[in-house]
C-alpha cells in the first residue's frame, strides 16, 4: 500500500500541525508492514530542512530514498520509505498513491487517490458555521481526522448549522496525539548546560508559555493577568515564551504599544533536544486559547511532570482532566488567581505534576500511528468501521 503525506506547506510554517507531523512520522513508518510506503509531498524548499533534521534525529536516513520532480508551481521533494529509485514528475497521478493524506486545510479534490484530511483546530463563522474554505476541504475528503473529540464535537455542530452539509459528519473520525519519550527522561547535565548558555538570560524558576505570537488577545490578556498577580505576591516568577525568530520583532512591537515592555521574556527557536529541560525548569505552562487547540505542548509539559493552566478549548483536556488547572478564557482575574495559586502552593503545583505525568504516559504516537494504519488499510479494503474505531478511544 503506497500511501502519500501531502505537507501543505505546514512544515515551512512551524505550525502546530508541522509539530504533530514530524512527531508522527516516525512511528507511522514503524508500523509499515511488507511492502508499505510512506512518501512525503511538499512543495517549499523550507520544508526540506525539518525533515532532513528528522530523518537525522531519528536515524531514519538509512529507511530512505529521495527522488523528486519539478512542477510548474515550483520543486517537489519526496521522501520515500522504503527505498525507491525512480524520478516522479507531475503530481499525484504519477505517484500511484493509494491513500492521498492532507496534513492540514486547504484540501482540493482529486481523482488520484483516496482523500485524507487532518484538522487540528477550526474556527466557525460567526455563525456558527464552517467556513467556506474548510467546507470545500471537508467536502473534498473521503475521512476527516480530528486530534481530539473536543474538536469532532466542535465540527458536529458548525457541520448542523451549516445547510447541505450534514452527511460531511459521517466522516469524522478522531486520532489523538502523542508524547515523544524524550519528555519522559530526566534531561541530561549536558543539556540544561546548553540551555542555560544558549540562553543567558534564563534563570529558574520561570512561568512557560505557549507561542501566541498569532494571537495577540490571548497574550495581551496573559501579560495583564501577570501584572495583576505580580502586584499581590512578593516574587512572581516572569513569563518566557518561545517563538520564531521571524515572530518575535512583532512580540516586541506589541510589548511596546501595548505597555509591556519587560514583562516577557522570548526565547526564539529553541533546538528540540533542548526542549525537555525547558519544561522542567518551569514552574507551570501557560496555554491560553480564545479558539480551539489541540494541546501538544500541554502534553509535553505533563510528560515532563510539569503541571498547566490552560485554556476551556484545550485539546488536552480529554487527556489530562484534572491534572490541568482551567481559569475563564478571556478574564485576566481569573488567569491572575490561578498564576498565585500555582505560585503560593507547591504541594498543589507538584501534585498537578505527578497526575499529569501518570496520564500522559498512555499519550504515544505508537498508538495514533496504528490508528492512523487502521484507517488506511480501512479505505483501501473498504472494511473501515469508523464506530468500531471511535469505540476503541
Amino acid at each position: 500500500m503506497r500511501i502519500g503525506l501531502d505537507t501543505n506547506s505546514v512544515l515551512a510554517q512551524r505550525s502546530g500541525a508541522a509539530t504533530y507531523f514530524l512527531e508522527l512520522l516516525p512511528s507511522l513508518l514503524a508500523h509499515a508492514v511488507g511492502r508499505d510506503e510512506l512518501i512525503v509531498l511538499h512543495g517549499e524548499e523550507d520544508d526540506a530542512t525539518p525533515l532532513a533534521f528528522l530523518l537525522r534525529n531519528e536515524k531514519l536516513s538509512e529507511r530512505t530514498a529521495p527522488f523528486g520532480g519539478r512542477r510548474s508551481n515550483g520543486l517537489w521533494r519526496l521522501l520515500s520509505f522504503p527505498a525507491v529509485e525512480r524520478f516522479v514528475n507531475d503530481g499525484e497521478q504519477q505517484f500511484g498513491l493509494d491513500v492521498c493524506h492532507t496534513l492540514a486545510p486547504p484540501l482540493m479534490p482529486s481523482r488520484a487517490a483516496t482523500r485524507v484530511l487532518t484538522l487540528h483546530q477550526m474556527q466557525p463563522t460567526r455563525g456558527g458555521r464552517l467556513p467556506a474554505p474548510l467546507r470545500r476541504s471537508l467536502a473534498a475528503a473521503n475521512r476527516v481526522i480530528c486530534t481530539s473529540n473536543r474538536l469532532k464535537q466542535q465540527v458536529q455542530t458548525a457541520i448542523a448549522k451549516t445547510p447541505r452539509c450534514e452527511r460531511l459528519a459521517d466522516k469524522l473520525t478522531v486520532v489523538p496525539p502523542g508524547v515523544h519519550p524524550r519528555f519522559r527522561e530526566t534531561p541530561k547535565a549536558a543539556s540544561i548546560e546548553t540551555l542555560f548558555q544558549r540562553f543567558p538570560f534564563l534563570e529558574e524558576p520561570y512561568l512557560l508559555c505557549t507561542d501566541l505570537s498569532a494571537n495577540q488577545g490571548a497574550l495581551l490578556m496573559l501579560l495583564e493577568a501577570w501584572a495583576r498577580a505580580q502586584s499581590q505576591v512578593a516574587e512572581l516568577p516572569p513569563i518566557v515564551m518561545c517563538v520564531t525568530a521571524d515572530a518575535s520583532f512583532e512580540v516586541m512591537d506589541l510589548l511596546r504599544r501595548e505597555g509591556f515592555e519587560g514583562r516577557l521574556l522570548l526565547i526564539e527557536e529553541p533546538e528540540v533536544e533542548l526542549l525537555p529541560a525547558l519544561y522542567r525548569g518551569a514552574n507551570c505552562l501557560l496555554s491560553p486559547s480564545q479558539q480551539f487547540e489541540y494541546g501538544i505542548p500541554v502534553l509535553e509539559a505533563a510528560a515532563a511532570g510539569i503541571p498547566a493552566i490552560v485554556g476551556e478549548e484545550c485539546g488536552a483536556l480529554e487527556e489530562l482532566g484534572s491534572a490541568l488547572l482551567v481559569p475563564e478564557n478571556d478574564s485576566p482575574e481569573a488567569w491572575a488567581h490561578s498564576m498565585l495559586r500555582m505560585q503560593e502552593s507547591p504541594e498543589e503545583r507538584r501534585g498537578r505534576g505527578r497526575e499529569g505525568r501518570d496520564r500522559a504516559a498512555a499519550v504515544t504516537w505508537e498508538k495514533a500511528a496504528a490508528r492512523h494504519w487502521k484507517i488506511y488499510r480501512g479505505l483501501v479494503t473498504g472494511e473501515i468501521d469508523l464506530a468500531q474505531l471511535q469505540a476503541q478511544l
